[in-house]
Protein backbone atom coordinates (compact mmCIF):
# COMPACT_ATOMS: atom_id res chain seq x y z
CA UNK A 1 0.00 0.00 0.00
CA UNK A 2 1.41 3.35 -1.05
CA UNK A 3 1.94 6.20 1.42
CA UNK A 4 -0.67 8.24 -0.43
CA UNK A 5 -3.21 5.47 0.13
CA UNK A 6 -2.17 4.92 3.76
CA UNK A 7 -2.78 8.60 4.48
CA UNK A 8 -6.24 8.45 2.94
CA UNK A 9 -7.15 5.28 4.84
CA UNK A 10 -6.02 6.88 8.07
CA UNK A 11 -8.15 9.92 7.33
CA UNK A 12 -11.16 7.72 6.47
CA UNK A 13 -10.83 6.01 9.85
CA UNK A 14 -10.68 9.30 11.72
CA UNK A 15 -13.77 10.54 9.87
CA UNK A 16 -15.50 7.27 10.73
CA UNK A 17 -14.68 7.65 14.43
CA UNK A 18 -15.86 11.26 14.61
CA UNK A 19 -19.08 10.64 12.67
CA UNK A 20 -19.76 7.59 14.86
CA UNK A 21 -19.35 9.81 17.92
CA UNK A 22 -21.99 12.16 16.51
CA UNK A 23 -24.25 9.52 14.98
CA UNK A 24 -27.26 10.72 16.97
CA UNK A 25 -27.36 13.98 15.02
CA UNK A 26 -25.98 12.62 11.73
CA UNK A 27 -28.15 9.54 11.21
CA UNK A 28 -31.51 11.38 11.14
CA UNK A 29 -30.20 12.89 7.90
CA UNK A 30 -30.77 9.71 5.87
CA UNK A 31 -28.36 10.42 2.95
CA UNK A 32 -25.64 11.12 5.54
CA UNK A 33 -26.45 7.90 7.37
CA UNK A 34 -26.15 5.96 4.12
CA UNK A 35 -22.82 7.64 3.38
CA UNK A 36 -21.56 6.85 6.88
CA UNK A 37 -22.49 3.16 6.51
CA UNK A 38 -20.84 2.90 3.10
CA UNK A 39 -17.66 4.58 4.36
CA UNK A 40 -17.45 1.92 7.09
CA UNK A 41 -17.78 -0.77 4.41
CA UNK A 42 -15.05 0.84 2.30
CA UNK A 43 -12.70 0.92 5.32
CA UNK A 44 -13.41 -2.75 6.02
CA UNK A 45 -12.88 -3.73 2.37
CA UNK A 46 -9.65 -1.74 2.27
CA UNK A 47 -8.38 -3.62 5.30
CA UNK A 48 -9.07 -6.95 3.62
CA UNK A 49 -7.43 -5.85 0.37
CA UNK A 50 -4.31 -4.59 2.15
CA UNK A 51 -3.99 -7.88 4.05
CA UNK A 52 -4.34 -9.91 0.85
CA UNK A 53 -1.86 -7.67 -0.94
CA UNK A 54 0.84 -8.18 1.67
CA UNK A 55 0.12 -11.89 2.25
CA UNK A 56 0.32 -12.80 -1.42
CA UNK A 57 3.87 -11.58 -1.93
CA UNK A 58 5.63 -11.70 1.44
CA UNK A 59 8.86 -13.67 1.18
CA UNK A 60 8.12 -15.11 -2.26
CA UNK A 61 10.30 -12.76 -4.31
CA UNK A 62 13.23 -13.03 -1.90
CA UNK A 63 13.13 -16.85 -1.96
CA UNK A 64 12.92 -16.87 -5.75
CA UNK A 65 16.04 -14.69 -5.97
CA UNK A 66 17.90 -17.02 -3.60
CA UNK A 67 16.98 -20.03 -5.74
CA UNK A 68 17.99 -18.15 -8.88
CA UNK A 69 21.41 -17.32 -7.45
CA UNK A 70 22.11 -20.93 -6.49
CA UNK A 71 21.01 -22.11 -9.93
CA UNK A 72 23.10 -19.59 -11.87
CA UNK A 73 26.18 -20.21 -9.71
CA UNK A 74 26.00 -23.96 -10.34
CA UNK A 75 25.18 -23.46 -14.04
CA UNK A 76 28.23 -21.23 -14.42
CA UNK A 77 30.52 -23.88 -12.91
CA UNK A 78 29.08 -26.72 -15.02
CA UNK A 79 29.13 -24.56 -18.14
CA UNK A 80 32.77 -23.62 -17.68
CA UNK A 81 33.81 -27.25 -17.17
CA UNK A 82 31.94 -28.36 -20.28
CA UNK A 83 33.43 -25.39 -22.14
CA UNK A 84 36.93 -26.58 -21.22
CA UNK A 85 36.08 -30.01 -22.66
CA UNK A 86 34.59 -28.43 -25.81
CA UNK A 87 37.67 -26.28 -26.41
CA UNK A 88 39.99 -29.24 -25.91
CA UNK A 89 38.01 -31.26 -28.48
CA UNK A 90 37.51 -28.26 -30.83
CA UNK A 91 33.72 -28.47 -30.43
CA UNK A 92 32.89 -24.83 -31.14
CA UNK A 93 29.12 -25.27 -31.24
CA UNK A 94 29.11 -26.97 -27.83
CA UNK A 95 31.32 -24.25 -26.38
CA UNK A 96 28.90 -21.58 -27.66
CA UNK A 97 25.97 -23.42 -26.02
CA UNK A 98 27.49 -23.63 -22.54
CA UNK A 99 30.02 -20.80 -22.16
CA UNK A 100 28.18 -18.11 -20.16
CA UNK A 101 29.81 -15.73 -17.70
CA UNK A 102 28.23 -15.29 -14.28
CA UNK A 103 27.61 -11.63 -15.15
CA UNK A 104 25.68 -12.61 -18.29
CA UNK A 105 23.59 -15.10 -16.34
CA UNK A 106 22.83 -12.57 -13.60
CA UNK A 107 21.66 -9.98 -16.12
CA UNK A 108 19.23 -12.29 -17.91
CA UNK A 109 15.46 -11.83 -17.37
CA UNK A 110 13.89 -14.38 -15.04
CA UNK A 111 12.22 -16.44 -17.75
CA UNK A 112 15.28 -16.52 -20.03
CA UNK A 113 17.80 -17.52 -17.37
CA UNK A 114 15.85 -20.69 -16.57
CA UNK A 115 15.88 -21.70 -20.24
CA UNK A 116 19.63 -21.06 -20.57
CA UNK A 117 20.45 -23.00 -17.40
CA UNK A 118 18.39 -25.93 -18.65
CA UNK A 119 20.21 -25.80 -22.00
CA UNK A 120 23.58 -26.01 -20.23
CA UNK A 121 22.29 -28.99 -18.23
CA UNK A 122 21.04 -30.79 -21.37
CA UNK A 123 24.32 -30.26 -23.24
CA UNK A 124 26.31 -31.52 -20.27
CA UNK A 125 24.09 -34.59 -19.96
CA UNK A 126 24.48 -35.37 -23.69
CA UNK A 127 28.26 -35.43 -23.26
CA UNK A 128 28.34 -36.98 -19.78
CA UNK A 129 30.35 -40.11 -20.77
CA UNK A 130 33.25 -37.88 -21.89
CA UNK A 131 33.18 -35.44 -18.97
CA UNK A 132 34.46 -37.54 -16.08
CA UNK A 133 37.95 -36.04 -16.35
CA UNK A 134 36.40 -32.56 -16.17
CA UNK A 135 34.62 -33.10 -12.88
CA UNK A 136 31.13 -33.61 -14.33
CA UNK A 137 29.32 -36.60 -12.82
CA UNK A 138 25.73 -37.81 -12.66
CA UNK A 139 25.47 -36.42 -9.13
CA UNK A 140 26.65 -33.00 -10.27
CA UNK A 141 24.04 -32.89 -13.04
CA UNK A 142 21.29 -34.20 -10.76
CA UNK A 143 22.04 -31.38 -8.35
CA UNK A 144 21.92 -28.81 -11.15
CA UNK A 145 18.64 -30.23 -12.45
CA UNK A 146 17.12 -30.02 -8.96
CA UNK A 147 18.15 -26.36 -8.67
CA UNK A 148 16.61 -25.59 -12.08
CA UNK A 149 13.35 -27.36 -11.21
CA UNK A 150 13.15 -25.59 -7.83
CA UNK A 151 13.69 -22.22 -9.46
CA UNK A 152 11.09 -22.81 -12.17
CA UNK A 153 8.56 -23.94 -9.57
CA UNK A 154 9.12 -20.83 -7.46
CA UNK A 155 8.91 -18.61 -10.56
CA UNK A 156 5.42 -19.93 -11.26
CA UNK A 157 4.34 -19.36 -7.66
CA UNK A 158 5.81 -15.86 -7.82
CA UNK A 159 3.96 -15.12 -11.04
CA UNK A 160 0.62 -16.10 -9.50
CA UNK A 161 1.36 -14.10 -6.34
CA UNK A 162 2.38 -11.01 -8.29
CA UNK A 163 -0.75 -11.17 -10.41
CA UNK A 164 -2.85 -11.45 -7.25
CA UNK A 165 -1.00 -8.52 -5.70
CA UNK A 166 -1.56 -6.47 -8.85
CA UNK A 167 -5.28 -7.17 -8.61
CA UNK A 168 -5.36 -6.11 -4.96
CA UNK A 169 -3.43 -2.94 -5.85
CA UNK A 170 -6.18 -2.06 -8.32
CA UNK A 171 -8.87 -2.88 -5.75
CA UNK A 172 -7.20 -0.60 -3.21
CA UNK A 173 -6.94 2.27 -5.68
CA UNK A 174 -10.63 1.84 -6.60
CA UNK A 175 -11.71 1.83 -2.94
CA UNK A 176 -9.63 4.90 -2.16
CA UNK A 177 -11.35 6.72 -5.02
CA UNK A 178 -14.74 5.59 -3.74
CA UNK A 179 -13.98 6.72 -0.20
CA UNK A 180 -12.88 10.12 -1.44
CA UNK A 181 -16.05 10.40 -3.52
CA UNK A 182 -18.20 9.57 -0.47
CA UNK A 183 -16.58 12.45 1.40
CA UNK A 184 -16.61 15.01 -1.40
CA UNK A 185 -20.03 14.18 -2.86
CA UNK A 186 -21.94 13.44 0.34
CA UNK A 187 -20.25 14.37 3.62
CA UNK A 188 -18.70 17.67 2.53
CA UNK A 189 -22.06 18.90 1.24
CA UNK A 190 -24.54 17.36 3.68
CA UNK A 191 -22.58 18.14 6.85
CA UNK A 192 -23.28 21.82 6.09
CA UNK A 193 -26.79 21.12 7.41
CA UNK A 194 -25.24 20.81 10.87
CA UNK A 195 -22.89 23.79 10.65
CA UNK A 196 -25.30 26.06 12.50
CA UNK A 197 -27.58 23.59 14.26
CA UNK A 198 -24.80 21.40 15.67
CA UNK A 199 -21.42 23.11 15.23
CA UNK A 200 -19.69 20.56 17.49
CA UNK A 201 -20.47 17.71 15.07
CA UNK A 202 -19.67 19.85 12.05
CA UNK A 203 -16.33 21.07 13.41
CA UNK A 204 -15.36 17.53 14.45
CA UNK A 205 -15.98 16.37 10.89
CA UNK A 206 -13.98 19.24 9.39
CA UNK A 207 -11.04 18.48 11.70
CA UNK A 208 -11.17 14.79 10.78
CA UNK A 209 -11.43 15.62 7.08
CA UNK A 210 -8.29 17.78 7.33
CA UNK A 211 -6.31 15.22 9.33
CA UNK A 212 -4.42 13.83 6.32
CA UNK A 213 -0.85 15.18 5.98
CA UNK A 214 -0.50 17.77 3.24
CA UNK A 215 1.70 16.79 0.35
CA UNK A 216 4.00 19.14 -1.52
CA UNK A 217 5.49 18.67 -4.97
CA UNK A 218 8.35 20.70 -6.36
CA UNK A 219 7.48 22.89 -9.31
CA UNK A 220 9.60 25.22 -11.41
CA UNK A 221 8.15 28.26 -9.67
CA UNK A 222 8.07 26.85 -6.13
CA UNK A 223 5.85 24.21 -4.50
CA UNK A 224 2.33 23.02 -5.06
CA UNK A 225 0.03 21.73 -2.34
CA UNK A 226 -1.96 18.49 -2.21
CA UNK A 227 -4.86 20.19 -3.97
CA UNK A 228 -2.58 20.67 -6.98
CA UNK A 229 -0.67 17.37 -6.82
CA UNK A 230 -1.40 13.74 -7.65
CA UNK A 231 0.31 10.35 -7.74
CA UNK A 232 1.36 8.24 -10.71
CA UNK A 233 2.04 4.56 -10.07
CA UNK A 234 1.91 1.21 -11.83
CA UNK A 235 3.52 -2.14 -12.50
CA UNK A 236 6.05 -3.00 -15.21
CA UNK A 237 6.06 -6.61 -16.41
CA UNK A 238 7.29 -8.85 -19.22
CA UNK A 239 4.68 -8.98 -21.98
CA UNK A 240 5.31 -12.67 -22.69
CA UNK A 241 5.03 -14.15 -19.20
CA UNK A 242 3.74 -11.26 -17.03
CA UNK A 243 6.70 -11.57 -14.64
CA UNK A 244 7.43 -8.18 -13.00
CA UNK A 245 10.56 -6.37 -14.12
CA UNK A 246 12.71 -4.91 -11.34
CA UNK A 247 15.22 -2.13 -11.88
CA UNK A 248 13.56 -0.59 -14.93
CA UNK A 249 14.12 3.16 -15.31
CA UNK A 250 10.90 5.17 -15.35
CA UNK A 251 11.16 8.82 -16.29
CA UNK A 252 8.82 11.63 -17.23
CA UNK A 253 10.19 13.07 -20.45
CA UNK A 254 11.05 16.75 -20.32
CA UNK A 255 11.16 16.83 -16.51
CA UNK A 256 13.58 15.94 -13.73
CA UNK A 257 11.25 13.20 -12.43
CA UNK A 258 12.89 9.78 -12.58
CA UNK A 259 12.61 6.55 -10.56
CA UNK A 260 13.11 2.77 -10.83
CA UNK A 261 10.78 -0.19 -10.41
CA UNK A 262 11.15 -2.12 -7.16
CA UNK A 263 11.53 -5.87 -6.70
CA UNK A 264 7.81 -6.31 -7.44
CA UNK A 265 8.04 -4.32 -10.69
CA UNK A 266 6.18 -1.34 -9.21
CA UNK A 267 7.06 2.33 -9.54
CA UNK A 268 5.68 5.44 -7.85
CA UNK A 269 5.85 9.17 -8.48
CA UNK A 270 4.51 10.73 -5.29
CA UNK A 271 3.13 14.27 -5.29
CA UNK A 272 3.43 15.19 -8.96
CA UNK A 273 2.08 18.54 -10.08
CA UNK A 274 -1.20 17.80 -11.85
CA UNK A 275 -0.85 17.81 -15.62
CA UNK A 276 -0.10 15.70 -18.68
CA UNK A 277 3.14 13.72 -18.97
CA UNK A 278 5.03 11.43 -21.33
CA UNK A 279 6.17 8.32 -19.44
CA UNK A 280 9.21 6.45 -20.74
CA UNK A 281 10.41 3.08 -19.38
CA UNK A 282 13.69 1.45 -20.32
CA UNK A 283 15.84 -1.50 -19.25
CA UNK A 284 18.49 -3.63 -20.89
CA UNK A 285 17.24 -6.42 -23.21
CA UNK A 286 13.82 -4.77 -23.64
CA UNK A 287 12.36 -2.31 -26.11
CA UNK A 288 11.78 1.13 -24.60
CA UNK A 289 8.11 1.68 -23.78
CA UNK A 290 6.54 5.13 -24.05
CA UNK A 291 3.13 6.40 -23.00
CA UNK A 292 2.13 9.88 -24.13
CA UNK A 293 -0.57 12.20 -22.81
CA UNK A 294 -0.76 10.47 -19.42
CA UNK A 295 -2.87 12.68 -17.18
CA UNK A 296 -2.16 13.11 -13.48
CA UNK A 297 -5.16 14.44 -11.59
CA UNK A 298 -4.85 16.66 -8.54
CA UNK A 299 -5.57 14.86 -5.28
CA UNK A 300 -5.85 11.45 -6.97
CA UNK A 301 -3.73 8.43 -7.82
CA UNK A 302 -3.37 7.42 -11.45
CA UNK A 303 -2.39 3.85 -12.37
CA UNK A 304 -0.42 3.22 -15.56
CA UNK A 305 0.82 -0.36 -16.04
CA UNK A 306 3.36 -1.31 -18.71
CA UNK A 307 4.13 -4.55 -20.55
CA UNK A 308 7.69 -4.63 -21.88
CA UNK A 309 8.63 -6.52 -25.04
CA UNK A 310 12.01 -8.19 -25.51
CA UNK A 311 14.42 -6.35 -27.78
Amino acid sequence: MKRFEENHLSMFKIVDIETENHALVIDPILPLKSARIRLKEVIFELGNAVQKQSTNITGITEEKMQRRQKMTDETFVVGQLVSAFAIAKNLKALDADVNYSITTLNRMPDDQVGIICDKVYVKAKENLPDLADYGITTNVLDELKALIDNYNAKTQVNKVAVNQRSEQTKVIAKLIREGKAILSDSFDKLMLILRNTNPEAYNAYVAARNSMPKRHAKKSNGEVTEEEAGNLTGMVSDKADEIPIAGATVKLTGTDYKTETDSDGEYLFDSLPAGTYTVEISIIDYQTATLTNQKVIAGDETIADFEMQKA
